[in-house]
């Protein structure tokens, strides 16, 4: 073997330490697991592209913290600011901003663009992440560059969204508000969380053809029943945006008027509407799963789910000796190095042993 520390019955091996079957020192190609080399994961860039590190605190101090603080926060508002202090819809200083039919339809076509050329490599491009950037434009592009782009400008997807492009090239109308609320932006979000953090292959680019197709089918079928205000509240980014784009300080009063605001008057404004509690559940309980997906917890305690000898069993519930015993894999050999390869998001059955003996 070529690693110096491989092997040896120290807290570096064999138990169930930090540096055993969790956290960023296991599965590396670094001198801690036996490979030549410097801490390199095989990760890629974010959310469906590969895995993140684990906190530098104990999980117990980050929740603890966590809920310390949305307590104190919570309880000084219901006591200090029972009554709101803002004006929603009726706030801001009017601004004038370059804005009109040809900057509308330039955005349009900027988005529209933009699409063709992320549905070319997803259609035309290789089924590697390395080589394609399909799903860097998806996951990173698209997904984590709308939220500083909407607290920024304000709900920019409604002004470059392709689907609703599409309609009005087709000649699409308005037809007054959709019935359903923002129930079908909810089942969206929801199916997008799946593919990014559940799906086998979340980086593969014939499950993001398949996904974007079956959703664009859905959302133009809608459009043409309902009309153009369906976008406003089905389709998944376009809510999406336009929730982060209420902190924006950039917004439009009741009026159109275009303003600069508190942020919060914006909130404010926001009115309920059948389906919006849904999406922001679905919005907290992905990022909620996103972040226990791969703690230890969840990677550890699921029998039969690891290829590496897991943490005593009491660690996840008390059982007798005689059944651990008859559960538990008996740890491999020394001469067994347990390698992590690029595994999606939520699965923690892709983690594979690899003989590295020499």
């Amino acid at each position: 073997m070529t690693g110096p520390l491989y092997g040896v019955t120290d807290p570096l091996y064999g138990v169930t330490g930090p540096l055993h079957g969790v956290g960023p020192l296991y599965g590396l190609t670094g001198p801690l697991n036996g490979v030549t080399g410097s801490q390199g994961v095989t990760g890629l860039l974010a959310h469906g592209l590969g895995s993140r590190h684990d906190l530098p605190i104990p999980l117990f101090y980050a929740f603890a913290g966590a809920f310390a603080a949305l307590f104190a926060s919570f309880l000084g508002l219901a006591l200090l600011w029972a009554d709101s202090r803002f004006r929603g819809g009726a706030a801001g200083r009017p601004v004038r901003l370059p804005e009109g039919t040809r900057i509308r339809w330039a955005l349009r076509g900027l988005g529209l663009a933009g699409a063709a050329f992320t549905g070319a490599w997803m259609l035309l491009g290789p089924d590697d992440p390395d080589r394609n950037p399909a799903a860097h434009l998806v996951y990173v592009v698209l997904w984590v560059g709308l939220v500083p782009a909407s607290l920024l400008l304000g709900p920019v997807w409604r002004l470059v969204n392709p689907l609703r492009t599409v309609h009005l090239l087709l000649g699409g109308r308005d037809k007054g508000p959709a019935p359903f609320g923002y129930r079908p932006a909810a089942l969206g979000l929801a199916a997008f969380a799946w593919m990014e953090l559940v799906s086998p292959a979340p980086a593969s680019t014939t499950t993001l053809l398949a996904f974007f197709i079956l959703y664009g089918a859905a959302q133009l079928a809608g459009a043409f029943r309902y009309g153009t205000r369906w976008f406003d509240r089905a389709d998944a980014f376009e809510a999406y945006s336009a929730l982060i784009g209420r902190l924006s300080p950039l917004g439009r009063r009741d009026d159109g008027r275009l303003v600069l605001r508190n942020p919060f008057d914006g909130l404010d404004a926001l009115r309920p509407a059948p389906g919006l509690v849904a999406v922001v559940c679905v919005l907290l309980g992905t990022t909620g799963y996103d972040g226990f997906s791969t703690s230890p917890w969840w990677t550890t305690c699921r029998p039969g789910r690891w290829a590496v000898p897991p943490p005593a069993p009491s660690a996840c519930w008390p059982r007798s000796a005689s059944w651990r015993s008859s559960t538990w894999p008996a740890p491999p050999p020394p001469e067994r190095s347990a390698v992590v390869t690029a595994w999606p998001r939520g699965s923690p059955t892709r983690w594979s042993p690899s003989r590295s003996v020499t």
